[in-house]
């Protein structure tokens, strides 16, 4: 499992981790908030539902994280090993807990 960072954006923290196995990658985002003594924790965790599943077999690569006015944006490489084909994909979060969309574009 990787933390993959956290991003801060006018609505909020989030934090984004990235885990692999069997090559196979799940990515789930965190919704953020400090406590009284200032300390993060997650208020709200969400799995990307079309990378988790034992059947997607989808791997993950070269992720980025940057924020936004509405939320954070993630891209990463996907290759799926159902086919050769090479996709890039985007995940746009935010600004609602559990807000996400996700889209995939084939690169080649």
């Amino acid at each position: 499992m990787r933390h993959l960072g956290e991003g801060q954006d006018p609505q909020g923290t989030y934090r984004v981790v990235h885990a692999d196995q069997y090559a196979q990658s799940f990515l789930y985002v965190q919704w953020m908030a400090r406590d009284a003594n200032g300390g993060l924790h997650a208020e709200h965790t969400v799995a990307i539902a079309e990378l988790d599943n034992d059947h997607a077999e989808i791997a993950l690569t070269d992720l980025t994280c940057r924020a936004t006015p509405r939320g954070i944006v993630v891209t990463a490489k996907a290759s799926s090993g159902h086919d050769d084909k090479l996709r890039r994909v985007t995940i746009e979060v935010g600004p609602a807990a559990g807000q996400y969309r996700y889209r995939a574009q084939r690169t080649r």
